[in-house]
């Protein structure tokens, strides 16, 4: 008997199981019971291939802040039922200027439609802060707005 299977991923799977009704165990092949072939993953409609996320926010303050490039995010597939690994969103630290607005596109290794959370590092003189966005749950969003950091973390 062969049963193929197509996982939503992208992988196909062949089963193959040895013998068939009325095979005795006498009548045993050597052959393998269980065979998998890998072939080349899909990209998915809900764009899991990967996702462009806005994030955005302000500084009203008098002093440059930087967002660090340890800050992350992880994503949580619909059928999941936990969240995936962290992964960084850029390579270098981020910064939001004194009385200036900001805005970066990130790609991440993720779909689009996946509920995700993000870790940020905020930093500005010594002082140093991380937050999880949103506190609690998880968005579907595309663009994450910060907000105001200057007033939020520092005033």
């Amino acid at each position: 008997m062969r049963i193929e299977l197509a996982a939503a991923v992208g992988l196909a799977a062949a089963l193959t199981v040895a013998g068939g009704m009325g095979v005795s165990i006498a009548q045993r092949s050597e052959q393998p019971l269980v065979g998998v072939t890998a072939v080349h993953p899909v990209t998915l409609p809900d764009g899991s291939a990967g996702c462009n996320l806005t994030i955005t926010a302000k500084n009203t303050g008098t002093s440059n802040l930087k967002i660090s490039n340890t800050s992350q995010v992880r994503a949580k597939p619909a059928l999941s039922p936990q969240y995936g690994t962290w992964s960084k969103l850029w390579g270098t630290n981020q910064f939001v200027h004194a009385g200036k607005s900001w805005s970066t596109v990130v790609n991440a290794n993720l779909g689009c439609s996946y509920v995700r959370q993000y870790r940020f590092v905020i930093s500005y003189g010594g002082n140093e802060k991380a937050f999880i966005y949103p506190s609690t749950g998880g968005t579907k969003n595309e663009t994450v707005s910060l907000g105001n950091l200057y007033t939020k973390f520092f005033d």
